[in-house]
């Protein structure tokens, strides 16, 4: 009678026996074993290394959605403040002035911002992308061995998680990605603070926990540290939303930490109220570590529209996963290409057609698999939550709104949850069916066998009537010329691409059954890697040099701007003054002014698109060419409440009215998308182009005035609406100045600028006292000072600008932000960060916690060991 090898010891709810200590290895595997996973390894590194190179040597960069239009064009703004020494407050080329460093979403304190003083900026932008990618791969596999994963477990959940479609996805967003790489060192350092201490023979108090003075329930210092470390780079990475998410799957982590402690397995509540310890614990450090950032967000939040309204209309759940969509967990792209154009590109509509915030929620079909095998229930029911939550989070947008006081707009973000949990639940799966009896293996290879089959024939229906199907549309037509061929074509490609993906799920399955029968742990985790190569169009880049090019409407504004008026002229000796050319793309106002344009694109790369947007006086790349975009619009919803406030009025304006404010705010050139032609003496035709069936035509805006002024008259007002009521029929707004409360003021003075950075102005003024206006975004970070160190009030001016309340006289007005809470902030980052990196640095005289040592695998003997690599 053959006996059945033991069952694969875990660490998790379902496991009483204790996990690996820190640094202990597991039992030695056959070298072949081991040598198949090294391969695997070494693939996946140059893999990694394949992408990133022309990424590093500035060859080509990432281009869909924020990463490119958004975060760029600011980096950039970043890139030259730091080589100045500073990391701004302020970016005045971005909405006259919005918050830059208090924008969590730009990073502006993470470390990684050194790149951008040793590279040059294209290398050191797309760097973020590409070592942030590399960094996931590693913390997650760190996490996976924490929770108790053999190596090969740990590679094929590494996997999963830094070669599935989420983090491929966040090369979208420049803060997701950070996110990405950096929650799973928390967890892991979660998990390892909660293992820890406590359960020794020394009763937890080894160098290396905290003693029970300062700490009753031995919680591994090392293992707060790495948490610290962890929790405060995903802060400054960006996105707080995702970041808040991941404290779920964190404590889950901290409880499975927990539940190694003992042979005999812990009350739950006792590993929820340790779990939640290390959590706290750890939470406080990473809060040290990120404080800069917590403190530059806190002082900007109040003025900005989301802290003081909450999200735009429409946006709360807006972008919730569409449930067809769930397809994505078996194929890795079953609607096509997000990154393309054509045939090839994505075609069901409603999905993913223009490409909104989107994640893929595939891991690969092998871990898909291991997934059902896993016997974690924690991490299977959060991953299945994610999916739950991705879907229905767009049904109750106001519950979801109201429930994150205004935080939250995209349920799609739920899919944080899946793309953590079910990698972690397919490693421990891949753990149990290597460890499974040889009958149970013989179950799992024939459901595989029969899967495998059942993906062979599917592939053949779908090959065999994609052409009979397309030959229907195309007699059919369509609703307009060329429809039905457009809709054939593209049947033929997407039926030719499922059923290609069916047969390579076939493969899969097949060599998952091989794999499972011959415990080849190894060949699993090189079918989970051959399983994700499918999901490499969603690394689509784009040529720098396209993407850096200077434009011909670019051009041609620079070109035809008139010198400055002295008002305008800034010192040739202040290296800081920016003195951009104010520019607008009608189509990119928020809201839109003119309707989308329909660009008919020839089969491609999306970049083909991005490129005719860019063409129209985009943000990238003309934040590199000397240009301003004064009405940007509010993305994160951070800018001041009363500039959104006055962008999503604008649209219910005539053009007249809406020239007369592009004068007053410094708009220099507009493009305006459409066959519409504008007839007006404030503007000046420069160009028309046709780009892909869509007309733009480039005007300059004349009697622009200079930066700052001395109106003639100022009013006061009962609110927003008030202001912009009384402002729309005005002839010149310059000339009428309205404010919030009363003023008094005489006209005839004179303002002039005598220096202008990001977050200092410095003014001379000669008046019989009043209101000085300066064309920048008002906000309460900028206070204003006379000469003698007397501070004066600042306003609100006709929505949008500053106004500062000034004595009669001549003075030398110093309008600044101060940056001591920052810099205090920063201090105590900086040595928490070393204290950490100490700590984890510091050679351990004796084991964190002997007990646990001694009851590694090795203690517990050959019936504990995991059978394969």
């Amino acid at each position: 009678m053959q006996q059945e090898p033991p069952q694969e010891t875990t660490l998790g709810e379902n496991a009483p026996q204790t996990a690996p200590a820190l640094g202990t290895e597991p039992p030695a595997r056959g070298p072949a074993t081991d040598r198949g996973l090294r391969w695997v390894m070494l693939a996946t590194l140059l893999i990694w290394l394949w992408v990133a190179w022309p990424m590093a040597s500035g060859e080509s960069t990432v281009y869909l959605r924020d990463a490119f239009s958004n975060a760029l064009p600011q980096k950039a703004f970043a890139a030259e403040q730091l080589k100045q020494g500073h990391i701004a407050a302020l970016d005045p080329g971005w909405g006259l002035g919005q918050p830059h460093r208090g924008n969590a979403a730009l990073a502006s304190f993470h470390p990684h911002n050194l790149l951008y003083l040793l590279l040059p900026f294209w290398s050191a932008f797309n760097l973020h992308f590409a070592l942030h990618w590399l960094i996931a791969l590693f913390t997650f596999r760190a996490l996976a061995r924490a929770l108790g994963q053999s190596p090969a477990a740990a590679w094929l959940a590494t996997l999963g998680y830094a070669g599935g479609g989420y983090v491929l996805s966040t090369f979208s967003f420049y803060n997701l990605v950070g996110v990405a790489a950096w929650w799973p060192l928390a967890m892991a350092g979660v998990a390892l603070a909660a293992r820890g201490g406590g359960g020794g023979k020394d009763g937890g108090k080894s160098p290396e926990t905290l003693l029970s003075a300062a700490n009753p329930r031995g919680l591994s210092v090392r293992g707060l540290a790495l948490a610290s470390l962890g929790i405060g780079l995903t802060v400054l990475s960006g996105d707080p939303v995702t970041t808040l998410l991941g404290g779920l799957p964190l404590l889950l982590a901290a409880c499975a930490g927990a539940a190694s402690l003992s042979r005999v397995q812990r009350a739950g509540i006792q590993r929820l109220v340790r779990g939640t310890m290390a959590c706290i614990f750890a939470g406080i450090g990473g809060a040290l570590i990120s404080l800069p950032q917590l403190i530059a967000t806190a002082r900007i939040y109040g003025a900005s529209f989301r802290g003081g309204r909450g999200n735009l209309e429409g946006q709360a759940g807006a972008y919730s996963l569409e449930p067809l969509r769930l397809l994505e967990l078996v194929l890795p792209l079953p609607f096509g290409w997000p990154t393309w154009l054509g045939p090839r590109g994505v075609w069901v509509e409603g999905l993913a057609d223009t490409l909104p915030f989107f994640f893929s929620a595939h891991f690969g079909l092998v871990a898909l698999t291991l997934f059902f095998l896993a016997r974690q229930r924690s991490w299977q029911a959060l991953a299945i939550l994610g999916l739950a939550a991705a879907v229905a989070g767009g049904t109750v947008p106001s519950a979801l709104e109201a429930v994150s006081f205004g935080l939250f707009r995209f349920p799609e973000k739920f899919l944080f949850w899946t793309a953590l949990a079910a990698p972690l639940a397919a490693g421990f799966g891949l753990q149990r069916a290597m460890a499974a009896s040889d009958s149970a293996r013989r179950r799992m290879r024939l459901a595989l066998g029969i899967a495998s089959a059942s993906a062979t024939l599917a592939a053949l229906v779908v090959f065999l009537l994609r052409s009979p199907l397309a030959e229907g549309l195309r007699q059919r037509g369509g609703t307009g010329a060329g429809d039905g061929e457009a809709l054939a074509q593209t049947l033929l490609f997407q039926g030719q691409w499922v059923s290609l993906q069916l047969a390579l799920a076939s493969a899969a399955l097949a060599g998952l059954a091989y794999a499972v029968s011959r415990r080849r742990a190894s060949a699993a985790v090189a079918l989970q890697l051959l399983c994700l190569l499918p999901l490499a169009p969603l690394l689509d880049t784009a040529p720098v040099k396209e993407a850096a090019a200077v434009t011909d409407f670019e051009q041609r504004l620079l070109n035809s701007t008139p010198q400055r008026t002295p008002q305008r002229e800034i010192p040739a000796d202040n290296d800081q003054a920016r003195s951009e050319i104010g520019a607008l793309s009608a189509a990119l106002a928020l809201p839109s002014w003119v309707p989308p344009p329909n660009y008919r694109h020839v089969a491609g790369s999306r970049w083909r698109a991005q490129q005719a947007r860019c063409a129209d006086l985009h943000p990238t790349p003309g934040a590199l060419h000397g240009l301003s975009f004064p009405l940007a619009p509010n993305l994160e919803g951070l800018g001041t409440a009363l500039s959104t406030f006055l962008h999503i009025n604008l649209v219910r304006l005539d053009w007249d009215q809406r020239i007369r404010w592009l004068q007053l705010l410094g708009v220099e050139g507009i493009v305006v998308q459409g066959n519409q032609r504008l007839f007006s003496p404030g503007l000046e035709p420069l160009a028309v182009e046709a780009r892909h069936g869509v007309v733009s035509t480039l005007y300059r805006v004349v009697n622009i005035g200079p930066d700052a002024w001395w109106p003639q008259r100022v009013e006061d007002s009962q609110g927003p609406v008030d202001v912009f009521r009384k402002l729309v029929e005005e002839g010149d707004l310059r000339q009428r100045a309205v404010v919030a409360g009363s003023l008094e003021h005489r006209p005839g003075g004179r303002v002039r600028i005598l220096s202008a950075a990001a977050d200092r102005v410095e003014l001379e003024v000669v008046s019989e006292g009043g209101l000085a206006v300066l064309r920048r975004a008002y906000h309460p970070l900028l206070e204003a000072t006379l000469d003698d160190g007397t501070a004066v009030p600042t306003t609100p001016v006709n929505l949008a600008l500053t106004g500062i309340a000034v004595p009669a006289g001549t003075h030398r007005i110093t309008l600044a932000v101060d940056h001591g809470p920052e810099r205090l902030g920063g201090g105590i980052a900086l040595l928490t960060a070393i204290g950490c990196l100490w700590i984890l640095r510091r050679r351990r005289n004796q084991p964190e916690n002997p007990g646990l040592e001694a009851s590694g695998p090795e203690s517990r003997g050959p019936e504990s060991r995991e059978v394969g690599a």
